[in-house]
């Protein structure tokens, strides 16, 4: 702001200790413009720290974004490695139980066969009617031992297994696999929540950054992006 014309007379009140009017408008005019110079200043050196700090901003939400993006990756991957688990599991686990199930019922019928056909044997050829009766309970074990057998050949099958060591390689590989399972579901929580503060950390540094300097922001992210799509393609 200009000064104004202050007089001899107002200068001579001045001199003699007495406060002038017209020197006091310029005393406060000249205090006036001296903050205004500060304020100036500080402005400006407001305006390059915002400057100089668009870069680091930029690159802060990138590296941001890069966390997330990576995260979501890892969250996929880590999703279809626990959907083939399942579906194996689903699959798998079941027959294995029906297996070696089958087997338990095998080995029973075959046991008590076995006791069926001494009884028939140290029976007395002339008790025809118990005779007859240990004939008819040993054919049908007969019958029941061959539909196990068949069961179990239909099962190893199936389970893609030759014989019982391929079985108990399968069921060693079942155990493995639920304990794979848990941790990868333990993993996926985690990774769940990692995603969760990288996009409130995102946020938030978004939210701290003035609306005027968004556009020079999202234009320094871009350049970071075509300089890392440069850096990939070389």
């Amino acid at each position: 702001q200009p000064t104004i014309h202050e007089g001899v007379t107002a200068r001579a009140m001045e001199a003699k200790g007495i406060v002038a009017d017209r020197c006091e408008i310029n005393r406060q005019i000249k205090a006036d413009n001296a903050l205004l110079q500060n304020l100036k200043a500080s402005v400006k050196k407001l305006k390059e720290a915002v400057a100089s700090s668009i870069p680091t901003l930029a690159e802060a939400l990138e590296s941001i974004r890069d966390r997330f993006i990576l995260l979501q990756y890892q969250f996929i991957y880590n999703q279809d490695q626990l959907w083939n688990i399942n579906r194996i599991l689903k699959k798998d686990k079941p027959l294995l139980t029906e297996f070696r199930n089958t087997q338990k019922q095998l080995k029973a019928k075959r046991s008590e066969l076995k006791s069926l056909q001494a009884e028939k044997k140290n029976c007395s050829p002339l008790n025809i009617i118990k005779q007859g009766q240990l004939a008819i309970q040993i054919a049908t074990l007969n019958e029941e031992i061959e539909e196990l057998k068949t069961r179990c050949v239909q099962l190893l099958s199936r389970l893609d297994c030759a014989d019982n060591t391929a079985v108990k390689a399968a069921e060693s590989k079942i155990t493995e696999l639920e304990k794979t399972k848990k941790v990868l579901a333990d993993r996926q929580i985690a990774l769940e929540n990692q995603s969760k503060d990288q996009i409130t950390t995102y946020a938030n540094l978004l939210d701290s950054i003035p609306q005027e300097t968004l556009p020079e922001v999202a234009h320094h992210m871009r350049s970071i992006r075509y300089v890392h799509c440069k850096a990939l393609q070389e």
